[in-house]
């Protein structure tokens, strides 16, 4: 319950409001029907009219005043002001000393000047000398670390919870050196008028208050207002105008989390770990998985409360894993922005890094010593991929690496610029200016090359685009041609090679290629083509923060194998010292081959570290569609004295080496995505087929047996090869699972190969399914006798006795209406009921007083005997 959550019903916001009149008295324009549309289309956008009727909407458009900005008119934003829709013209927008930016038709301004925010803000104003959130005086200490945890084995794990929540840790004070809210001047552009429209709050109420639009329109102004204030309150963008604090917060999303929820998941990638979180209410763990001597296991290393933020904006799509998991500890009220929203926040007001600037420049710094040497850069461009180390060389000399923050125009529309670029850190927005309005094309990431086309005189793709960066930071490298053509002149061997280039009009398409990163690894040296260009293609680039674990010793993780292009990192064996590993050295190897499960050592970032990951997940997906380089593999484990030994159905143990090697290359093996049953890359996988683990831990979430838990070795709904139904309910994969599954028409054409076998392998599959049967009776694989020990008879035999006969019996099914004895038949065999239900009808003659025979029933031991 925050204070003034609703400002717009309050006496003195009210004296505010009615202060527009004298701004409505400047405005005697009037509206045509394109401009009516424009507004109104604006105005049905806004979340604040979210589930408010059209119709009314309409009446507010059609009430609107309109005035005219003249050309160098400057245009402030307060409380005295109302709200703005741009109709005709371009207002240019300048915070800080960041870029300009254009808001045009359909653009909407000052929301929070209508609704009084802008005195609502004041008390969070940045003071000097003062960090991010120690305005709010009513927030205590956001985290804590226990002084044993300090001081324990878990000490070089603290640092992951400063990586993990940087605004409200000490390094939150280095964000802003502000006193006062960055300048934010906003004038017509290109000398031209800007026509706008405007409303207040008594406009658009009354309008409102007809029937239950005026509840959906306060309550959308309060859920909004509560974001902005959060946002104040936490420090996350200190300084920020309240103009764009408004639009941020319309992007908000409010959470909350149960005990023992997870509000963030250690090693989260991409999208899931560029969401900031801040902690409104209640307590959270920070777990980091940390070896404790005998295999890893989730710590807890700090607490976090009321105000804490998770995420890092300076790393926004910087490809940088969450250092840690957050639990929460009681009940927790959080507000989560989508890194979508601060894009979107950026491109249009790219000044608000003004307000984490002094962070930003010391990121540079350790990212310029950190990135890869610019030959290795070019090495991974295509057009260069073959070329010599000497040439290459040459080339990064006359090359230069460039910083560049958000709203920076990388390559601007219609300048003739034969330069090359390369995106090394941070991403790019692509935009067209169509009839004066700039519209957003696409997006270009790390690895991107920009101008090869134009580098090489040919016919650019992008002829009439703008490049800006989007993320808060961006690194490129620049190969001027002038330079370039220079350093050629003296390499006779290369001219030749990018003649061809032009002759052949064949270039990379605008991205870095990773075929020769995983040609030079030696485990990869010596396989095909197609298997290296498979693999190629699912290599990410990822970044360690300082102390970040890339890999923790005994972990059972994804399986990926890592090679460093940037940076260092320390290797530590029993929380030991072992050695450092340098750009161009690689580690992981057995782990992606499968010759190991748990990582062997704790492999820490010195620095920030920038690595490439390749994902065993890719690698099991390229040996699936190259089933011919398995042998390369077999020969690397037996060269490492590892034993290659593959995890195989229990219910084909004893069947023939051919049908083995038919099931490995007709089932194919996966690697879950992280507790959903899909690929790495978000494929569904199947859910009618037999499934075993190999690796990791399944479970199926079933309306009749609860939840049931399939570790690595065990199969389940083998049934469905019998044509039996599979088990109803939700798989739930733990962490990163690696499976086989077969489908029944796999499995069909395995055995039609195999026609000699069909018996045995049908009855393999009954036989399973009586096991698990028998442990949904309380019996494990290992009891003596299994459920044979619910006869008297077997009873009084010896345990040998009884798990001799269980191991040479086999199971039956029989379909309902079957008879399983018949009265006065002669017979050999006893009973046991494992599964269903089945009647004793006697004699034939008793004439529905059927005995009821249930799971664990035991008949026939006086035949048996």
């Amino acid at each position: 319950a925050l204070p003034c959550l609703d400002p717009f019903r309050s006496e003195p916001c009210r004296v505010l409001v009615n202060s527009c009149q004298t701004f409505f008295a400047m405005g005697d324009e009037t509206m045509n029907d394109e401009e009516a549309q424009i507004l109104e289309k604006a105005l049905i956008e806004l979340p604040i009219f979210q589930d408010c009727p059209r119709q009314l909407i309409h009446q507010v458009a059609q009430r609107a005043s309109c005035r005219r900005y003249e050309a160098l008119e400057e245009v402030v934003f307060s409380d005295q002001v109302p709200m703005l829709v741009v109709l005709s013209g371009t207002l240019r927008v300048c915070i800080g000393c960041a870029p300009d930016s254009d808001v045009g038709p359909g653009g909407v301004m000052n929301v929070s000047g209508m609704l009084g925010l802008h005195e609502l803000a004041e008390p969070f104003k940045p003071k000097a000398g003062k960090g991010a959130n120690e305005n709010s005086e009513d927030l205590e200490e956001p985290m804590s670390v226990d002084v044993k945890t300090m001081q324990g084995p878990l000490k070089d794990e603290v640092a992951n919870i400063y990586n993990l929540c940087p605004i409200s840790c000490g390094v939150a004070t280095k964000q802003t050196n502000l006193s006062g809210w960055l300048r934010m001047d906003i004038k017509p552009a290109d000398d031209q008028s800007v026509k706008v429209a405007m409303l207040t709050l008594d406009v658009i109420e009354p309008i409102m208050h007809k029937g239950e639009a005026l509840k959906a329109f306060h309550s959308n102004l309060s859920v909004l207002t509560d974001h902005f204030i959060c946002i104040l309150r936490h420090g996350i963008f200190p300084g920020v105008p309240s103009e764009v604090i408004w639009l941020i917060a319309c992007g908000c999303q409010r959470k909350h989390y149960y005990p023992r929820e997870t509000l963030v998941e250690e090693d989260d990638l991409g999208e899931a770990a560029d969401w900031l979180i801040a902690i409104n209410s209640g307590k959270a763990d920070v777990e980091k998985l940390a070896y404790n001597g005998e295999e890893a296991v989730p710590q807890i290393i700090g607490t976090l409360t009321e105000g804490a933020v998770l995420g890092d904006v300076c790393f926004l799509h910087g490809m940088v894993p969450r250092g840690a998991t957050v639990r929460a500890q009681t009940e927790v009220d959080a507000i989560a922005i989508p890194p979508s929203v601060i894009l979107d926040a950026l491109a249009l007001y790219p000044g608000i890094t003004g307000s984490f600037m002094g962070r930003l420049r010391e990121i540079v710094m350790q990212l310029q010593g950190s990135l890869p040497r610019p030959a290795q850069a070019l090495k991974g461009m295509q057009i260069f991929a073959s070329c010599d180390l000497p040439f290459l060389r040459a080339v990064a000399s006359v090359s230069e690496r460039k910083v560049f923050f958000a709203g920076d125009a990388c390559r601007e529309e219609g300048v003739m610029d034969d330069t090359l670029r390369v995106i090394e850190f941070g991403r790019c927005r692509v935009e067209r200016r169509q009839g004066g309005a700039v519209k957003h094309c696409g997006w270009c990431d790390v690895g991107t090359v920009l101008g090869e086309r134009r580098f090489f005189n040919m016919q650019s793709n992008w002829p009439d685009a703008s490049f800006r960066i989007a993320t808060p930071l961006a690194l490129l490298l620049f190969i001027p041609r002038q330079s370039f053509n220079g350093v050629l002149e003296n390499y006779p061997s290369e001219q030749q090679r990018f003649r061809l280039v032009k002759e052949t009009n064949k270039t990379d398409g605008g991205n870095a290629r990773r075929e020769h990163d995983a040609a030079s690894l030696s485990i990869l040296q010596g396989c095909g083509p197609g298997f290296l260009q498979a693999i190629a293609g699912c290599i990410r680039t990822v970044t360690y923060k300082i102390g970040q674990t890339i890999t923790v010793q005994g972990a059972v993780d994804s399986g990926s194998m890592y090679i460093i292009k940037g940076g260092s990192a320390e290797i530590y064996v029993n929380h030991r010292f072992v050695k450092e590993v340098h750009s161009g050295e690689s580690f992981g190897e057995l782990a992606i081959l499968g010759f190991v499960k748990r990582r062997s050592a704790v492999v820490r970032a010195k620095e920030i570290c920038i690595v490439l990951e390749m994902p065993r997940a890719a690698f099991i997906a390229a040996l699936e569609d190259h089933p011919e380089e398995q042998e390369h593999f077999q020969k690397i484990g037996r060269q490492h004295g590892v034993v290659v030994a593959s995890t195989q159905w229990p219910l084909f143990e004893g069947a023939s080496q051919k049908l083995l090697s038919l099931i490995n290359l007709y089932a194919r093996k996966h690697i879950t995505a992280k507790g959903h049953w899909s690929t790495f890359n978000g494929e569904q996988l199947p859910e009618q087929a037999a499934i075993l683990v190999l690796r990791g831990e399944m479970r199926v979430v079933t309306p009749d047996k609860g939840e049931l838990v399939f570790t690595e070795g065990t199969c389940f709904n083998e049934q469905l090869l019998f044509g039996l139904p599979p088990l109803e309910g939700r798989l739930q994969p733990q962490g990163n699972c690696e499976v086989q599954i077969m489908t029944a028409d796999i499995f069909d054409r395995v055995v039609l190969e195999c026609p000699t076998e069909r018996d045995f392998i049908m009855q393999r599959i009954v036989n399973e399914i009586a096991r698990k049967a028998e442990q949904s009776m309380g019996f494990g694989r290992g009891d003596p006798g299994g459920a044979l020990v619910l006869s008297t008879v077997i009873q009084v035999a010896a345990d040998d006795f009884a798990d001799q006969l269980r191991k040479r019996i086999d199971a039956r099914i029989y379909e309902p209406g079957a008879v399983i004895t018949e009265a006065g038949q002669d017979g050999d065999c006893m009973f046991v009921l494992v599964e269903g239900e089945a009647e004793n009808e006697g004699d034939g003659l008793c004439h529905g007083k059927a005995l009821p025979l249930k799971v664990g029933s035991v008949y026939g031991e006086s035949v048996l005997l």
